[in-house]
Formats: C-alpha cells, sequence, structure tokens
C-alpha cells in the first residue's frame, strides 16, 4: 500500500523576489562605498579637530592653513590627513634657526655644503654662505629668542673651524642677507603637540586619534549605517560615491606612520 504523505514547499512571494534581487545587484557596492564613507568621515573628524585646537595668531596660520586631506591609490579605500609642504618664506634671525636637507638628486655633495651640514643649525645671521638649491634645501624652525641665541654662541664657538673650512674649499664667506626658507611643519607640529624647548604644549593630535576611535564606533550604530547595508529602499549611500579627495603616491604612507607613531 502506498505512503500517503505531505511535502510543504515555500516559495518567496514576488515582492520578496524583487528585494532579493536588487540587493545582490548592488550589496557589494553599497559595502565598498560604506567602508570609504567610514575611512573619510574619520579623516575628516580628525582634520577638523585637530584645526580647532591649534591656538590662534601668526605664529600657527602657516600650519593650520596647510592641514588638508589626502587620499592613498589603494584598493581599500585610505583617507589621511596631512601637512601640505609650506612656501618660502623670509627668515627672522631672532626668532628662526635654519637647518639644510640634503636633495636626493644622485648628485656630489661640494665640500663647502658638506660644512654647513656638519656645523648646523645656523641662524639667519650666521648663515656664511647660500648654497646652491639643486644640492640641498633650506628650512627653518620657529623657536624662542633664547633658542635662537643659544644656536648663535654654538656657532660662534666654532667659528674658527668652519671658517677655515671653507676658506680652504675656496668659498667666500660672505652673509646672507634676507635668506627664505621652507617652514618644517613637522617641527611645527611636535614643538606644539609635547612643549618642546620650554614652549607652552597644546596637544592636538593625541586628542584628535582619541575622538576619531570615538566617531568611527558611533557610525556602525548610526541608522543611516544599517540602511546602507539592509534597505533595499534607502538610497543614502548613493551620495558617498563622490567622495573622493586630491591622490597622493601610496609610497608616502610609511612617512605617515612614522609621525603618527611619534605623536601616539
Amino acid at each position: 500500500m502506498p505512503k500517503v504523505g505531505i511535502t510543504a514547499t515555500a516559495k518567496p512571494d514576488k515582492n520578496t523576489l524583487a528585494v532579493l534581487k536588487m540587493m545582490r545587484k548592488n550589496l557589494v557596492e553599497r559595502q565598498n562605498l560604506l567602508k570609504r564613507f567610514i575611512a573619510h568621515t574619520a579623516a575628516q573628524t580628525m582634520l577638523d579637530d585637530v584645526r580647532s585646537a591649534i591656538p590662534s595668531g601668526p605664529a600657527y596660520n602657516t600650519y593650520k592653513s596647510a592641514l588638508k586631506l589626502v587620499q592613498f591609490p589603494t584598493t581599500e579605500p585610505v583617507f589621511a590627513v596631512t601637512v601640505e609642504e609650506a612656501r618660502s618664506e623670509k627668515t627672522d634671525s631672532s626668532r628662526d634657526i635654519l637647518y639644510f636637507r640634503e636633495r636626493n638628486t644622485g648628485r656630489r655633495l661640494p665640500p663647502e655644503v658638506k660644512i654647513l651640514l656638519q656645523y648646523q643649525p645656523w641662524t639667519a645671521d650666521t648663515l656664511p654662505f647660500k648654497p646652491p638649491e639643486k644640492n640641498v634645501e633650506m628650512r627653518k624652525r620657529r623657536v624662542s629668542e633664547r633658542e635662537v641665541e643659544l644656536v648663535r654662541q654654538e656657532i660662534q664657538k666654532k667659528r674658527r673651524e668652519w671658517t677655515g673650512a671653507l676658506n680652504k674649499a675656496g668659498v667666500r664667506i660672505e652673509p646672507v642677507v634676507g635668506a627664505e626658507a621652507v617652514p618644517d611643519l613637522t617641527y611645527t607640529a611636535l614643538r606644539l603637540e609635547y612643549g618642546l624647548g620650554g614652549s607652552r604644549a597644546v596637544a592636538h593630535w593625541r586628542p584628535a586619534l582619541v575622538s576619531v576611535q570615538q566617531r568611527v564606533a558611533q557610525l556602525f550604530l548610526d541608522d543611516s549605517t544599517g540602511k546602507a547595508l539592509f534597505d533595499p529602499e534607502y538610497t543614502g549611500w548613493m551620495k558617498w560615491r563622490t567622495l573622493s579627495e586630491e591622490f597622493v603616491p601610496a609610497t608616502v604612507i610609511e612617512s605617515f606612520g612614522q609621525f603618527q607613531d611619534k605623536i601616539r
């Protein structure tokens, strides 16, 4: 005698099928754009917090205005806050000390340039000559008048040494008037962050790192985040396609990491 039974099957209705089809179609894009949104929001939060914490006034205007968002050309969306290279400015003999950085050109440094590197830092009024820009880049660090005077005293103490070396190299010692140099904004950031040289410390990067972590954690609780992944009728995620910043080489990430290690 044949067995009697009933086989029950359940099929999604047309509306459910339409929803599933739509979700499958753009779910990957939604996920990728959500990552972009979170990364960009974290970087923007960092930028806003750092800027707002920097003191007002001419001493920090260049530093504050040089902060900007950038993007790396990587598979995963990576945004960061960087300090844009500043333009050369006139040096102040009472507040600036000067450093030289060798340009990576493959050229051999002239002996007189090596002497500048050996005895640096200099002050604007003790610099014996202006080296060719093709060899080195001159950077200035804004410090206190007391720190400038200490550097000046050290240079004068060794004057016989470096003047003799320059004379041997055949260089005429002629003080540089109105020298211009690129502000060392990385040093400005660290000096302000930690109060280097006895200056007043204003932590602005470390608190920003904490607030970024809190902001990212909050994003996962926002309604828009859940809707972006699970609400087929929500279209707000589409605006995240436009989140983009100036691209910088991926090789720069390493230098960003070095700076971040110093402020943790």
